[in-house]
């Protein structure tokens, strides 16, 4: 009997896939709109808007946005 190190991983465990889901939230408008911005998402333009400091000063200032941004966009997903 010869012994092939792939078949006896699929026969022990089989292999596991993993992936890792980063969304952006410095630059995502929707954060942005849950930081608290006025952004209209049914015409959306991305020339107008908050700056990009001012992007990420929304999200530092309030952490639980990124969260709450973080846990929608995983829970769409899923």
């Amino acid at each position: 009997m010869s012994w092939c190190p792939d078949r006896t991983a699929v026969y022990i465990a089989p292999p596991n896939l993993w992936f890792t889901i980063m969304p952006n939230d410095l630059h995502d408008p929707l954060a942005q709109v849950f930081a608290g911005e006025d952004i209209n998402m049914n015409h959306f333009m991305n020339t107008v808007g908050p700056s990009s400091s001012k992007r990420a000063q929304n999200i530092m200032q309030d952490p639980y946005t990124a969260a709450k941004f973080f846990q929608y966009i995983t829970r769409s997903m899923l």
